[in-house]
C-alpha cells in the first residue's frame, strides 16, 4: 500500500487504532486527527486531552483521547458490525456514554517487586503491569481497595509470578476474587482472615 504524504483518520476501528480511508491503521489516532507520511500525527477536531496519567501506557483504557462524539460512534460502529456479522440488519440507536469513574467490573494483576507489591492492568498489547496511582475508569470504591490489597498481598504474594485480582462492585458491596498462586503457611492464612 501506498502511503500518501498526508491522510486524515475517518474512525476508529475495534481495536481502539484510528484508521485513515487508504486502510492505514494508526495506534492512538482520532478521527479528523492528520497522519503524516513519516507517521507522525496532527491533533484534529476530535482528540481530547488524555485525564489519566498512565494514559497512553495503561491498557485499561485505550480511547481517553476521543471526545464524546468520537466515543459514541466509535460504540455505535461495533454493535452495528456485530449485527451485521451475524446477518442481523436492525436500527442501532445511539449510545449512552458512561460517565468517568463508573466502571463495576476489573480484572486487574499483582506481582511482588521486591518488597512492594503492583497492582493495575497491563500495557496495551503487553504483558508488562502499570502499577495504578490513579484511574479514571473504575468506580471510586473499587480504586479505594487497591491501596489495602497492596498491603494484604504483600503477605500472599510468592517472590515471583502474578496473580488475578477481579473486582466488582455490588449492590451489597464489593466481592474480591484473587486467582493465582498465593503464599502458604499460617502467616499468609491469617492475612487474609
Amino acid at each position: 500500500m501506498s502511503v500518501s504524504p498526508e491522510e486524515e483518520v475517518v474512525r476508529v476501528a475495534a481495536r481502539g487504532e484510528g484508521v485513515t480511508a487508504s486502510g492505514r491503521h494508526v495506534p492512538l489516532a482520532a478521527p479528523g486527527d492528520r497522519v503524516f507520511e513519516d507517521g507522525s500525527v496532527a491533533a484534529g477536531a476530535h482528540r481530547r486531552a488524555a485525564p489519566c496519567r498512565h494514559y497512553p501506557e495503561c491498557g485499561g483504557c485505550q480511547l481517553q483521547h476521543l471526545d464524546d462524539a468520537a466515543y459514541a460512534a466509535y460504540l455505535h460502529d461495533r454493535v452495528e458490525g456485530a449485527l451485521k456479522a451475524q446477518g442481523l440488519f436492525a436500527p442501532v440507536r445511539q449510545p449512552i456514554i458512561s460517565p468517568p469513574r463508573t466502571r463495576r467490573r476489573a480484572t486487574l494483576h499483582a506481582e511482588r517487586r521486591g518488597r512492594q507489591v503492583h497492582l493495575g492492568f497491563t500495557r496495551a498489547q503487553s504483558h508488562a503491569l502499570v502499577d495504578l496511582d490513579e484511574c479514571w475508569i473504575l468506580a471510586p470504591e473499587l480504586f479505594a481497595l487497591l491501596q489495602p490489597l497492596r498491603g494484604l498481598l504483600a503477605a500472599q504474594l510468592p517472590e515471583s509470578g502474578r496473580i488475578d485480582v477481579h473486582l466488582t462492585l455490588a449492590d451489597q458491596g464489593v466481592d474480591v476474587l484473587l486467582k493465582g498462586r498465593l503464599g502458604e503457611g499460617l502467616a499468609a492464612l491469617e492475612a487474609i482472615t
